[in-house]
C-alpha cells in the first residue's frame, strides 16, 4: 500500500525550483526533448505567437517536440499565422495527421475549412474512417458556411466512427435545418453506444437551435412533437445520463402543453426518478417552460422530494408560471420548508407573485440562510420582484454606494442590483447611475470591477444616453497617452473596459444618439480595437466595430499585439530592509512552470477540498494543461482558497467557485489562455471559467454531469477521483474550508 504524505507548497518549490526566474538557457541542450526546448514552445503558446514556434514544425525536429508545437498552433488559434501554418502542415505528407486535424478545429478558424473537407473526403476514400471522423469533427468549429450540407450524408455511413464523427460535427456547427436535426435523431437509437451518444448531443444543441429559429419565425410554434416522439424511449434507460440526455432533448421539443394521458405522459414519472439529478433536469427543462394545472400538480407534489436543490427549482418553476395552483403550492411550502436555503428562494417567488407579505415574515424569522451573502441577495431580489410601488425607490436608497448602513455590501449583491434594474423605467435612475458611475465605486476597489462593469452594461443596453458622455469620460482615463509602454493600465480595469465597447456601441447603434456623440464613440472604439493593452480588450472593441458597420475592421490582432501573460506568479516571504517579515509576488517564467508540470505528472499527486458539504480530490492532468495544473497548485499553496465561497451552483451542471472575493468576477491577479485537451467534460470533470477566450485564473468548476457543449471550449485539466457525493451536495453558500495538496508516491 502506498504512504501517502503531505509536502508544504514552498517546501515543494524550494524542491523543484532551485533556481526562480530563467532556469533553461542552455543552448547546448542535447538532440532529444530538452525542458528548454518545451519552455520555448510553451511560451511561445502563452503569448499566442505562432510564429515563432516555427522551428520546431520542421521535419527534421524532434517527433515529440512537434507534437507539443502542433497541440500549441491549436491553441494559439487565429493569430493571423497560425491557420496558414495549420493548412500548410495539412498539406503535407506530415505523420501526426489525427493531431493535425484536432488543432485545426479547436484554432475555429474559417480559413482552415476547405482544407478540412479535403481531409474528409481523403480519409473517407482511403477508408481511415477513424481521421475522417475527426476531420468531420474539426470542421464543425470552423463555422464555415455549408459545413451541415457536407456532414448530413454521413450520417448513413456504414462506420460507426463516422456517423458518430459526423454527429458531433454537426453538434459543433449548431445546424439549425430540421431535415438535419432529423437525420440525426434517426441516430439515437444506434446499436453503436459511440453513435447514440453523439446523437444525444447533437441532437440537444440542434433541437435548441431548431426552437430558437422556429419560434422566431412563428410565435405559435408549439413544439416539434414528431421528433420529441424519438426520444420518449430514452426516459426509461437504464443509465441516468442516457434519461437526462433524453429530457436535455424533450425540453426544447415538447408540446408547451402535455397531459399525463396524453402521448407524452411519461414526463410525468421522471419527478420520482431514483437519481436526483435526473429529477432537477426534468424541473429545470421541461417542468419549468411548462405551466399549467397538470404540471403544476406535479411539481407541487414533489416539494417532499429529499434533495433541498430539486426543492429549490420547483419553487423557481412555480414561481414562473404564476398560476393559482402555484401560488397555493408555493404558501404552503413555506410553511413547512426545513431548509434555509430554500426558504430565501420561496419568499422571493412569492413576493414575486404578489406576496408581499412573505418578505416581512422572512425578514423577522430566525430561520434564514446562514451565508450573509446569500441573505443579502436575497434582500436585494425582495425589493427588485417586489409589485409595491415604492419598492425601486427603497433599493436605490438601500443601495447608494455612500449609504453607511450599506457599505458592506457584497459585490455579488451590486450585480443583482443592478441587472434587476434593467428594463424598468424610472425617472430618478439616471441619475442614480450618473453617481454611481462618476463615484468610481469599482474603480477604487479592484475586487470590484465586474460591478462597475454590469453598471456601464445597464446603461447600453437601456439606451440611456443622457450618461453616454459620463461612459466616453470613463473609457478616456484608459490612456494618458498611448502607446502601450505609456498606458495607465490599471486605471479602467479590462473588465470594464470590455464593458464600455459593448455599452458604447449600443448607444452609438441607436437612431436617437446624436451624430457628434456617435462620431466620438466610433473613434473611440477604433482607437481601442488596435491600441488596448489588453487582448479581450481589442476583441471587444473589434466586435463593437463590426456591429457600428466601421470600415476596415480586422478579424484578428495585428501579429506582435501584446497579451497579458507575464507567468504564474510564486508569493514568498522575504525581509525588507528593516528586518520585517513581506510577501513578494515573483513570476515564474515557463521554464519553471514546465519543471513543476514534470513533478506534478510524475507523481501520484491530488488536490484535496475539504468544504462544508463534504470533502473531495482531485487529480491533474499536468501533462495536457502544464499551466493549469501548476497555478493550482500555486492558488492552493498560497492558501487562496482557504474560506472561499462557491458563488454559483446550478443543479446537475456545475460547481463553480475559488473566487478570492466570492462573487464569482474576481481573480488571483493572474490571468491565463487557454489550454484546451481532449479531455471529455464528464461527470466529475475539472474545469476553468472564463469569460472570453484566454481570460482563465484561478476559479474552477466541476461538473455534476456529462456536458458536452463544453468539449473543447473550455480547458479541462483534472478529475474528481474521490468525493463526488460531496460535489453533489454543494450549494451557493457552501466553503471551501481548506485545500491541500497530497502526494501518495513520490515521482521516479
Amino acid at each position: 500500500m502506498r504512504s501517502m504524505f503531505l509536502i508544504p507548497f514552498l517546501l515543494l518549490l524550494a524542491a523543484v525550483l532551485p533556481v526562480v526566474g530563467p532556469a533553461w538557457a542552455d543552448d547546448d541542450a542535447p538532440a532529444a526533448p530538452s525542458a528548454a526546448d518545451r519552455a520555448k514552445i510553451l511560451q511561445a503558446e502563452m503569448a499566442r505567437r505562432s510564429i515563432d514556434l516555427v522551428p520546431y514544425l520542421q521535419p527534421t525536429a524532434d517527433p515529440r517536440l512537434r507534437r507539443l508545437a502542433i497541440r500549441a498552433l491549436g491553441r494559439i488559434g487565429d493569430d493571423g499565422n497560425g491557420p496558414g501554418i495549420l493548412r500548410d502542415l495539412l498539406a503535407s505528407d506530415a505523420p501526426e495527421v489525427r493531431l493535425l486535424l484536432w488543432a485545426a478545429g479547436i484554432a475555429r478558424s474559417k480559413e482552415l475549412s476547405q482544407s478540412l473537407t479535403d481531409r474528409l473526403q481523403h480519409h473517407i476514400e482511403t477508408k481511415e474512417y477513424d481521421l475522417a471522423a475527426q476531420a468531420a469533427r474539426s470542421l464543425g468549429w470552423t463555422g464555415a458556411e455549408g459545413v451541415a450540407n457536407t456532414l448530413k450524408p454521413l450520417l448513413a455511413h456504414p462506420s460507426a466512427a463516422l456517423r458518430a464523427g459526423a454527429l458531433e460535427g454537426l453538434g459543433r456547427a449548431r445546424a439549425t435545418a430540421r431535415d438535419v436535426l432529423l437525420a440525426a435523431s434517426g441516430l439515437a437509437n444506434d446499436k453503436d453506444a459511440t453513435v447514440r451518444a453523439a446523437a444525444d448531443y447533437a441532437c440537444w444543441v440542434m433541437a435548441g437551435r431548431h426552437r430558437a429559429e422556429a419560434t422566431k419565425a412563428d410565435e405559435s410554434w408549439d413544439g416539434d412533437a414528431e421528433i420529441a416522439a424519438l426520444f420518449l424511449g430514452h426516459l426509461k434507460a437504464e443509465d441516468p445520463e442516457r434519461r437526462m440526455g433524453g429530457i436535455r432533448v424533450l425540453g426544447s421539443l415538447l408540446p408547451a402543453v402535455c397531459t399525463a394521458d396524453g402521448p407524452f405522459g411519461a414526463i410525468y414519472a421522471l419527478m420520482d426518478d431514483e437519481d436526483p439529478r435526473v429529477v432537477q433536469d426534468a424541473v429545470w427543462r421541461i417542468f419549468t417552460r411548462r405551466a399549467g394545472e397538470t404540471s403544476d400538480k406535479a411539481l407541487a407534489g414533489a416539494f417532499g422530494h429529499m434533495d433541498p436543490k430539486v426543492r429549490h427549482l420547483i419553487a423557481q418553476a412555480l414561481g414562473k408560471h404564476a398560476t393559482p395552483t402555484a401560488v397555493a403550492a408555493l404558501v404552503k411550502q413555506f410553511g413547512h420548508e426545513a431548509d434555509a436555503r430554500v426558504r430565501e428562494v420561496l419568499a422571493v417567488e412569492l413576493v414575486r407573485n404578489g406576496k408581499d407579505e412573505f418578505a416581512e415574515k422572512l425578514m423577522k424569522s430566525d430561520h434564514r440562510a446562514q451565508d450573509p451573502v446569500v441573505r443579502q441577495l436575497t434582500e436585494a431580489e425582495l425589493l427588485l420582484v417586489s409589485q409595491r410601488p415604492e419598492a425601486l425607490d427603497e433599493l436605490m436608497v438601500w443601495a447608494d454606494p455612500g449609504a453607511s448602513q450599506r457599505a458592506g455590501l457584497h459585490a455579488a449583491t451590486w450585480m443583482t442590483v443592478l441587472g434587476g434594474f434593467e428594463g424598468k423605467e424610472h425617472a430618478k435612475l439616471d441619475e442614480w447611475l450618473l453617481g454611481f458611475l462618476a463615484g468610481g465605486y469599482a474603480v477604487d476597489k479592484p475586487d470590484r470591477h465586474h460591478v462597475m462593469a454590469s453598471a456601464v452594461s445597464l446603461v447600453g443596453t437601456n439606451k440611456r444616453h443622457k450618461l453616454t458622455n459620463t461612459l466616453i469620460e470613463m473609457l478616456g482615463r484608459t490612456y494618458a497617452p498611448l502607446p502601450h509602454d505609456e498606458v495607465r493600465q490599471n486605471v479602467l480595469h479590462v473588465e470594464v473596459r470590455k464593458a464600455l465597447m459593448a455599452a458604447l456601441a449600443q448607444l452609438a447603434g441607436d437612431e436617437d444618439c446624436p451624430k457628434e456623440t456617435a462620431a466620438s464613440i466610433k473613434l473611440a472604439v477604433q482607437r481601442h480595437m488596435v491600441k488596448d493593452p489588453s487582448p479581450w480588450v481589442r476583441l471587444a472593441a473589434r466586435e463593437a466595430a463590426t456591429a457600428l458597420k466601421l470600415p476596415d475592421v480586422p478579424t484578428i490582432d495585428e501579429v506582435g499585439q501584446p497579451n497579458t501573460w507575464q507567468g504564474l506568479p510564486q508569493d514568498v516571504r522575504v525581509a525588507d530592509e528593516d528586518g520585517d517579515a513581506v510577501t513578494v509576488r515573483r513570476w515564474l517564467a515557463a521554464a519553471d512552470v514546465v519543471r513543476l508540470a514534470d513533478y506534478i505528472a510524475g507523481s501520484a499527486l491530488r488536490v484535496e477540498f475539504k468544504t462544508t458539504a463534504g470533502t473531495f480530490s482531485v487529480a491533474l492532468d499536468a501533462e495536457g494543461a502544464p499551466v493549469h495544473s501548476v497555478s493550482l497548485l500555486l492558488a492552493v499553496g498560497n492558501g487562496m482558497y482557504t474560506n472561499s465561497r462557491f458563488h454559483r451552483v446550478v443543479p446537475n451542471f456545475v460547481i463553480q467557485g475559488g473566487d478570492p472575493h466570492g462573487h464569482g468576477g474576481g481573480n488571483g491577479g493572474w490571468e491565463i489562455p487557454d489550454e484546451i485537451t481532449e479531455a471529455r467534460y464528464v461527470r466529475g470533470a475539472l474545469g476553468m471559467p472564463k469569460s472570453v477566450k484566454d481570460d482563465g485564473g484561478c476559479q474552477i468548476f466541476v461538473m455534476h454531469s456529462a456536458y458536452r457543449p463544453l468539449d473543447e471550449r473550455y480547458t479541462c485539466y483534472g478529475h474528481v477521483v474521490d468525493g463526488l457525493d460531496a460535489v453533489d451536495a454543494i450549494r451557493v453558500g457552501d466553503k471551501i474550508l481548506a485545500a491541500r495538496i497530497v502526494i501518495e508516491a513520490a515521482p521516479r
